[in-house]
């Protein structure tokens, strides 16, 4: 009888002991935001379905179209599986919608948090396997960045800065895709770039080198791109700036965003917007600081033929593969 007991004892203690061992650690931040301590958002996709706690899968039932001009959100497109989200894009003829409510074809994932937060490191481990005619996206976007509550008879001006700490910007930490048509002008020449400091600049030879109306491959270029709104007498006025970095050029052992995992992080604060890849700094910017609450959103989109490439004549096919797979997710912050 003691030697019976003694057995399940120590039985129950290697039970313990491999449970205690199997418990994810908690993570901690890269060494670059050492004092961004503070975990206030994050997940690991470790469940069978994605936590409505954490997330909104947009598609009609918050309120809101579940179609968009990327494509027509779908909860389909949105899976957990061997502790990854996967974000796929699918294409159903028939499922379009009515001539008073039309639906695009194209099927896309996206999630959003529940909670929006001012300012941290944001880091995600993501691999993009992105088709002609779509991408896949880590990005911030502040609820009110529509000027949804300013009445259109409205003529007030609003200073930019005001603007940015009511309303935000949206701040696209990466949007991967695998091809892009650099704009070309009246004259046949090709159009500037317009970055987020300095002037407008010609774009970069390896952007042009295949001529005008060619798809150029973006399957090593990490794309990063902010959005804004001005209030002028009461117009609502866009702006865009905007990277396109090779990874190579910063750094020659980098693999292609295009295929492999990479970890992308945004460090935003009062002051200036950095980005890293896999802990490198690659794109900096002081423009267009937002001070108000962004929502974090993981989304794959499909494009109009010129941004991400030309969709293929006969879509996506079936939802089977996921065109966006993401590890993890974290947003610290500053206690």
């Amino acid at each position: 009888m003691l030697h019976k007991t003694f057995s399940v004892v120590a039985i129950l203690a290697v039970v313990s002991f491999h449970s205690a061992g199997a418990q994810t650690p908690t993570p901690t931040p890269p060494s670059h935001a050492a004092t961004y301590t503070k975990l206030a958002f994050s997940d690991e996709f470790n469940g069978g379905s994605i936590d409505p706690a954490k997330w909104l899968l947009r598609r009609g039932n918050d309120g809101r179209s579940d179609n968009f001009p990327g494509g027509h959100r779908k909860s389909a497109c949105v899976n957990l599986n061997n502790g990854n989200l996967e974000l796929k894009v699918y294409t159903d003829n028939n499922d379009v919608g009515t001539k008073n409510d039309p639906k695009s074809p194209h099927k896309i994932g996206w999630i959003e948090s529940q909670d929006q937060f001012v300012y941290g490191y944001i880091e995600a481990r993501i691999r993009f396997d992105s088709e002609p005619g779509q991408w896949g996206a880590f990005w911030l976007q502040s609820p009110t960045n529509n000027f949804s509550t300013i009445e259109a008879t409205n003529q007030e001006t609003i200073p930019v800065d005001d603007v940015l700490a009511q309303f935000g910007a949206e701040i696209d930490i990466v949007e991967a895709m695998k091809q892009h048509k650099p704009r070309v002008t009246k004259n046949g020449n090709f159009g500037s770039t317009n970055p987020c400091s300095g002037s407008p600049a010609p774009l970069p030879t390896w952007m042009t080198s295949a001529g005008p109306n060619k798809f150029v491959d973006l399957s090593g270029v990490l794309v990063t791109n902010l959005h804004w709104k001005e209030l002028a007498l009461g117009e609502k006025i866009s702006h865009t700036c905007g990277s396109k970095v090779r990874l190579k050029d910063i750094q020659s052992s980098f693999t292609d965003v295009q295929g492999d995992w990479h970890t992308y992080g945004l460090m935003w604060d009062d002051h200036s917007y950095t980005i890293f890849v896999d802990n490198v700094q690659v794109f900096q910017t002081t423009k267009a600081i937002s001070k108000a609450p962004e929502t974090l959103l993981l989304t794959t989109q499909v494009g109009d033929g010129r941004f991400a490439g030309k969709t293929p004549a006969g879509g996506y096919g079936s939802a089977v593969t996921p065109q966006m797979k993401v590890d993890w997710v974290r947003w610290w912050q500053i206690p």
